[in-house]
């Protein structure tokens, strides 16, 4: 998108009751941001949705020396266009979060996420296994947990990883 300028927000009070310090927005010249998993039958393309990430200062499991990149998305619940399955029909929105460990090679990735959530990439309309449709992850995967289990960390692969399947759409 050229050389627009646009903010980021940086919001620590929703983890400390509203009682934190006031938000803090972040500029970024020039750079462009973006993220992604139940199972599908059907698909379209994002809606529009928002993504947004903050730092926090606890660590990720196998990154022990640096704090943790929260995303978090936000879908709000709406109606199908053209370009999802069922135009006309309505959908479930989706509030997900996902974790980047706060070092050079995560936040490396956290631009290319931002760049692929930008261009629609990162979900879709789907039906899910109960025959709604809902916001969805697409195949870009995500951490969605910092511990125990498939999706979370320990993943000493998962930003090699995730940055082939970035390059492999065109996100570099």
């Amino acid at each position: 998108m050229g050389a627009s300028h646009h903010k980021e927000k940086f919001d620590c009070n929703m983890y400390l009751n509203g009682k934190g310090p006031p938000t803090i927005m972040k500029e970024w010249a020039n750079e462009e941001e973006v993220l992604p998993q139940p199972v599908v039958t059907t698909e379209g393309k994002q809606p529009e949705g928002e993504m947004t990430w903050t730092t926090l200062s606890s660590c990720l499991a196998g990154y022990p020396n640096c704090g943790t990149i929260k995303i978090n998305y936000v879908f709000k619940d709406g109606i199908q266009t053209a370009t999802h399955p069922n135009p006309g029909s309505p959908y479930y929105g989706l509030n997900s979060a996902a974790y980047l460990p706060d070092n050079r090679e995560g936040n490396k990735t956290l631009k290319l996420l931002k760049k692929a959530f930008d261009q629609g990439l990162v979900f879709k309309v789907v039906t899910n296994s109960r025959g709604e449709e809902a916001v969805g992850w697409s195949d870009i995967p995500h951490k969605t947990m910092t511990s125990c289990g498939e999706e979370s960390y320990p993943d000493p692969n998962y930003l090699k990883n995730v940055n082939k399947i970035l390059k492999d759409k065109g996100i570099a």
